[in-house]
């Protein structure tokens, strides 16, 4: 069984910039968005995955993911998948040892940036000091689940 151990935050600034090591866009959209599960089709670069994700408990949750044919996922993406389509581009930032991927989100998600740290079972330990540009901590917060954005997306919930 796989599980996905990691915690996200909101970014404050763009100095996460200049520890940028890779860069690629994500599409992304939901087959499945209930409560205790949620079933993804995610297409970056020229790969495609289909994920399927339990409920989580605090920063830790069961995670399966499996590589689509491309043609695949854009069929389900443009003809199976629920509410609105998740477009970002994710920015691979090497800091002080640990990897974080920092996700700038675009169309209805325009101006939202949430970067995230993921460890493996094996190495159970986040980073004591995070980088200045990281603020609030919003792991549980389910408005920053890519799930719920799908569904409600972050300028519907932003506009004057």
């Amino acid at each position: 069984m796989a599980f996905e151990i990691e915690k996200k935050y909101l970014v404050l600034n763009s100095d996460w910039k200049k520890f940028v090591t890779s860069s690629f866009d994500i599409v992304q959209g939901y087959l499945s968005t209930d409560s205790d599960r949620c079933v993804r089709v995610r297409i970056f670069g020229n790969k495609a995955f289909l994920t399927i994700k339990g409920q989580k408990n605090k920063c830790i949750g069961a995670e399966f993911e499996y590589e689509i044919p491309i043609d695949d996922a854009k069929y389900m993406i443009d003809n199976m998948c629920l509410d609105f389509v998740v477009r970002k581009t994710r920015h691979v930032c090497f800091v002080d040892g640990f990897y974080w991927e920092v996700d700038v989100f675009y169309d209805l998600n325009e101006g939202l940036i949430l970067a995230e740290i993921e460890i493996s079972k094996d190495n159970v330990k986040f980073p004591e000091i995070l980088p200045l540009w990281i603020g609030e901590e919003v792991t549980e917060q389910k408005e920053y689940f890519n799930a719920y954005l799908s569904k409600n997306p972050f300028n519907f919930r932003n506009r004057s």
